[in-house]
């Protein structure tokens, strides 16, 4: 279900090796579709890093300008809900 604001979520995962890694995502469909987003940048961007663990912190709506929802220049989005 389309939420009535979007969200910003700082998802994080974690290698079996120990490594870190911290998406910035913004979403109107919610943690799930926050980890989904975060697991393809992921897969892009390190294919040999694979995901052991995963957490999601829910950091509330962006700023509402009068432009829109601002988003930050690191934030990943999927450009099918904008």
């Amino acid at each position: 279900m389309i939420a009535k604001i979007p969200r910003r979520f700082i998802v994080t995962f974690w290698t079996i090796e120990g490594d870190e890694f911290n998406y910035s995502i913004v979403t109107w469909f919610g943690r799930e579709k926050a980890i989904a987003l975060a697991a393809a940048v992921h897969n892009d961007k390190f294919p040999n890093k694979s995901i052991h663990e995963v957490t999601v912190e829910d950091k509330g709506e962006p700023e509402l300008t009068s432009n829109g929802y601002r988003l930050e220049g690191d934030e990943y989005t999927d450009r099918m809900e904008w």
